[in-house]
Parts: structure tokens; C-alpha cells; sequence
């Protein structure tokens, strides 16, 4: 079976830290799974996330949370780790060098982040542990670390990206509950007449939830 390391984001507006983004996944370079909601989420090689995660404190989840369907979690926990802001740090730390990236690749900021007109501040806050399924019915076995990025000058995120062929801001409420209910019921202001379906194979949203339903 294969496996992977991933990196998502919860990323909220910082002069609105109850709006969060998402995306939905451009069908034309998003080959697996096209045309579904996501958090912003990238593939690293596993020794950065190791590098990212070695920091952290791992806590039990006091909540039981039925995370299972189709997605099968075999572990997640809570983190607690030290903030890491962009200003005092740089791309020689792990934590900045995958958010960059991410913020630069997949949300289309490579020149704002150059010219210093953004700045955000990254926690680790989840870990899990667990498999997906494509199409074709074959099985990946992902450990995902979510960082909670607090986003200055949110504005400057575009409405589309190659990665995202949409990118809106919905309201934590909302986010919970699309996860909780696995549907984009309620969402319709955001969506217009937008095709699109909840992320079936949802590790990163499912992150996002566990750090989030904590608060």
C-alpha cells in the first residue's frame, strides 16, 4: 500500500478569524479528485512534516468523533506547538517553508509573499493518521498535519488559482457543520450554481474539523 505526508491548512482571515477558506479543486490539474471542496493542502516529502510535527505535543481528543465514512482515520490527535510568525522566521524553518509553499503553489501569492505585502502566523494543530480511496477503488495510507494560518492581508488571495478553480471564505459555523452533516447544504451563497461536491476523500477537511471542534 502506498503512503504519503501531507500538509493542510486551516487558514483564517486575521482580521476575521471566524472566516475560513476553501476551495474547490480545478478538474483540469487535480487529476484524483477533481471538482471537490478542500482545504488548501499540499504533499511534502515525510521528513518535513516529521521536522514540523517534532515540536509537538500530541493530545488526546476528549470528544469522541465519528470521523470514519468513507475515509478510514486509525489515529488523530490534537497538537500544541509554538506559533511561528512569518516576520521573525524565515524559509529555513520548516513550518514557513511548507506554508509558503502552499501560499505560493496552490493560492497563487508567490509575489505578494517576495514583496513582503503578506505575513501570517502558523501553529500545528491536528495529526491524523489514515487511508483513502480513488476511483479505482486503490488505498493510500496519509499522515496529514494541519496548521492553524492566521493570514494578514487576506484580501489579496485571488478567486481562482490553477489549483482552485474556486476559492471562498465561509464562516467556522458553516465549515463544522458541512462537515459534520458531509454536505454543501447552506452553502449556496458561496457556490452560486458552481459544480461541486464535498470532498469525499476528506483527510484535510477532516483536520481542519478536529482542530476546529476543539475551540
Amino acid at each position: 500500500m502506498k503512503s504519503g505526508a501531507v500538509i493542510a491548512l486551516t487558514l483564517v482571515d486575521a482580521e476575521d478569524p471566524a472566516r475560513i477558506l476553501v476551495g474547490v479543486r480545478d478538474s483540469k490539474n487535480n487529476a484524483v479528485h477533481p471538482m471537490v471542496v478542500s482545504t488548501p493542502t499540499q504533499r511534502v516529502p515525510a521528513v518535513v512534516l516529521e521536522q514540523i510535527c517534532s515540536g509537538a505535543a500530541k493530545l488526546n481528543i476528549d470528544t469522541p468523533l465519528d470521523l470514519n465514512f468513507p475515509e478510514q482515520v486509525m489515529s488523530a490527535h490534537l497538537l500544541e506547538a509554538p506559533k511561528v510568525h512569518s516576520r521573525s522566521a524565515n524559509g529555513h524553518d520548516p513550518l514557513i517553508y511548507a506554508v509558503e509553499s502552499i501560499l505560493s503553489k496552490k493560492l497563487g501569492l508567490s509575489a505578494p509573499l517576495e514583496e513582503r505585502n503578506v505575513h501570517f502566523t502558523a501553529t500545528p494543530v491536528s495529526l491524523l493518521v489514515g487511508n483513502i480511496f480513488s476511483d479505482d477503488e486503490s488505498k493510500e495510507c496519509l499522515t496529514l498535519c494541519n496548521v492553524r494560518v492566521l493570514l494578514e492581508n487576506a484580501t489579496l488571495i485571488p478567486k481562482s488559482t490553477p489549483s482552485y478553480s474556486r476559492l471562498f471564505w465561509i464562516q467556522e459555523g458553516e465549515f463544522l457543520e458541512m462537515t459534520r452533516r458531509r454536505d454543501l447544504i447552506g452553502l449556496e451563497h458561496v457556490l452560486g450554481g458552481h459544480s461541486a461536491e464535498y470532498c469525499v476523500h476528506g483527510l484535510c477537511i477532516l483536520s481542519s474539523f478536529v482542530h476546529l471542534n476543539a475551540l
